[in-house]
C-alpha cells in the first residue's frame, strides 16, 4: 500500500517552502534531511513555467530528460495524461497552463521514482485531468507528498495528514475526513 501524505494548512504558512527544502531547491535554516539509499524522488513544483518551455514537440521534451526512455513508453505516459493522437504533436510553447501541468505529470511517470513530491499539481487542470491524476495516485504503489487545496482529492487518497499550524506540525495518520473529525473546532 502506498503512503500518500497530504500537507495542509492556511495559505502562506510554508507548505511550498517545506517542499522546496525537502527537494533541496532551498536551504533550510536548521536541521538536516537525509533520504534513504533506495529513495528516488521526482518533483512537481507549484510553478512549472521555468521547466516546461521550448519549441520541441511534447514527446521530444520528455525524451530530452533521458535518451533511454522509449518513445512508445513516452507516448503511453502522455496518453494517460489525456494527450491523444495529434495532441502529442503539439509544441511545448503552444501548451496551456493545464496542458503544461499534464506534460509535467507525464514526465514524472517516466522517472520511475518511488517518492513523488507534488505541489498543487491540480492547479490549472480541468475535471477530466484531475480525475486522471486521482486514478494515477490510486494505482501508484509507492510514496507521495502532496500539497493541494482539493479536499476531495486529499480525502480520496491521503492516508496521513500533516498540518502546518501556528509554526508547528500536526501529524495525523488517517484520511482527511477522520482528521477533520478529530480536530474539529
Amino acid at each position: 500500500m502506498s503512503n500518500i501524505v497530504a500537507i495542509v494548512g492556511r495559505p502562506n504558512v510554508g507548505k511550498s517552502t517545506l517542499l522546496e527544502i525537502i527537494t533541496e531547491n532551498l536551504k533550510s535554516d536548521s536541521g538536516t534531511l537525509k533520504w534513504g539509499q533506495t529513495i528516488h524522488t521526482t518533483y512537481f513544483p507549484q510553478n512549472t513555467t521555468d521547466i516546461v518551455k521550448g519549441g520541441m514537440k511534447i514527446y521530444e521534451w520528455i525524451q530530452s530528460f533521458s535518451k533511454d526512455w522509449h518513445i512508445d513508453d513516452i507516448r503511453k505516459a502522455l496518453g494517460r495524461m489525456l494527450f491523444r493522437g495529434d495532441e502529442q504533436e503539439k509544441t511545448v510553447d503552444a501548451l496551456s497552463g493545464g496542458e503544461e501541468h499534464r506534460l509535467m505529470l507525464s514526465k514524472m511517470m517516466m522517472d520511475s521514482a518511488n517518492m513523488l513530491i507534488l505541489d498543487e499539481p491540480d492547479n490549472h487542470l480541468d475535471l477530466e485531468a484531475i480525475i486522471a491524476l486521482g486514478e494515477a495516485l490510486h494505482s501508484y504503489e509507492s510514496n507521495v507528498l502532496l500539497v493541494t487545496h482539493d479536499r476531495e482529492l486529499i480525502d480520496a487518497f491521503a492516508n496521513r495528514i500533516l498540518e502546518i499550524k501556528d509554526g508547528k506540525l500536526i501529524d495525523f495518520r488517517g484520511n482527511y475526513e477522520e482528521y477533520v473529525e478529530a480536530f474539529a473546532e
